[in-house]
């Protein structure tokens, strides 16, 4: 980011979809105001304010607009295609799974409320050879798209397929974690009388969670429902 450059400002860069601004950096390398930059606004009725930001906020060079405004329209509506599973048994079994892995700069399972269920692969190529799945396959799935910067988004149904393949790759691992957890259901505080029902609750959810990532791993059949 230089002084001079024309970027894209949204107040709120987490979210998807919001206004975008047009603004010029006309100051950098405050020591005072560190992570932040002084724009100058160039369209509308804020045209000529000024306003120092947080640089997270200026989202993408101006010229590069087109490209990221489709992109954005895309990850969009994989998002809306996912999000709805957000609580459920099967995201929080792909949560536990993905957390056992850790397959750092390969895959990320977002959790949000907007975008839960959405599955980032940084390398589809590369993973694809990894867990020994069709990358060519999976590119041709209703929602399925590389961005810009080779980044592949895909929809909690195809989430779904690379979390259960990751599951049997390292199924020893998943399923240790799984026992110790079960583990700790032992050893947890009795809770107020009050409270009982609604504990007894939480804790068939994560049984049900534990008994899916086993199915997944090939331990005691069946599978997604």
């Amino acid at each position: 980011m230089r002084i001079g450059e024309a970027w894209a400002y949204r107040s709120a860069p987490g979210r998807l979809g919001g206004a975008l601004e047009r603004v010029e950096i006309v100051r950098t390398g405050e020591a005072a105001r560190p992570g932040t930059l002084q724009v100058r606004f160039l369209d509308g009725c804020d045209a000529g304010d000024r306003k120092w930001v947080d640089r997270r906020t200026l989202v993408v060079p101006w010229g590069e607009l087109g490209a990221f405004v489709r992109d954005e329209r895309r990850e969009m509506a994989v998002a809306a295609a996912s999000c709805a599973v957000r609580g459920s048994v099967d995201f929080e079994a792909a949560a536990l799974v993905i957390s056992v892995v850790r397959p750092r700069g390969r895959l990320k399972l977002r959790g949000r409320i907007a975008d839960a269920g959405v599955l980032e692969i940084r390398n589809l190529d590369l993973v694809a050879s990894w867990l020994r799945l069709n990358a060519d396959q999976l590119r041709r799935q209703p929602l399925v798209f590389e961005d810009r910067n080779g980044r592949c988004l895909v929809p909690w149904q195809v989430t779904l397929r690379v979390v259960r393949r990751v599951a049997q790759a390292f199924a020893g691992d998943v399923l240790r974690e799984a026992g110790r957890r079960e583990d700790g259901f032992a050893g947890e505080r009795p809770v107020p009388s009050w409270l009982q029902a609604r504990e007894d609750q939480k804790r068939t959810f994560r049984k049900a969670v534990l008994v899916r990532v086993r199915q997944w791993c090939g331990v005691g059949g069946g599978g997604s429902r």
